[in-house]
């Protein structure tokens, strides 16, 4: 019965720091998160809110925590993704992409993982790599003019200057 109230008062706990942060109250919603987080520890959602307003505050090693939590309480896709992303934001390229390497291992096939690999090979300078990475993010997005930008630079690193062009 205990341990019904508590996972109870952890989704009221998110609700209402849902709720306050539409309001725009956002001090008082991380800690409505907070206290969600203490009455349910598993709760995924609050763990997620919080780690995204600690991404849109710039407290990015706090945003690490919170989806490093929800990655191993859940360990799916999503819960890899958002973790590797702000990893790459503190240019953790290490750890960004195992996170990112558990994605494929989820969705082998999606193309935002394999673009975000992309951006990590070649900050490391590994063109062929990123080259590599860069084929299913331009059939998915032909469009889209940053999958030609990096592909131009990927091209551009590994001296196919024509065709960089």
């Amino acid at each position: 019965m205990v341990n019904e109230l508590m996972l109870a008062d952890g989704w009221r706990h998110l609700q209402q720091g849902l709720a306050l942060e539409r309001s725009h109250r956002v001090t008082e919603a991380v800690s409505q998160y907070r206290q969600a987080i203490a009455s349910n520890p598993h709760l995924r959602e609050a763990h997620n809110a919080l780690g995204f307003y600690y991404q849109r505050s710039g407290l990015l090693a706090k945003a690490v925590e919170s989806f490093r939590t929800v990655a191993s309480l859940y360990g799916d896709f999503l819960a890899y993704f958002n973790l590797g992303y702000v990893l790459v934001e503190l240019e953790r390229y290490d750890e960004a992409q195992s996170a990112f390497a558990q994605c494929l291992t989820l969705a082998p096939e999606d193309s935002a993982t394999h673009l975000e690999l992309s951006l990590i090979a070649l900050s490391r300078g590994e063109y062929s790599q990123a080259f590599n990475h860069l084929e299913l993010p331009l059939r998915s997005y032909p469009d889209d003019w940053e999958v030609h930008n990096l592909l131009g630079r990927c091209l551009l690193g590994m001296r196919r200057f024509d065709e960089a062009i």
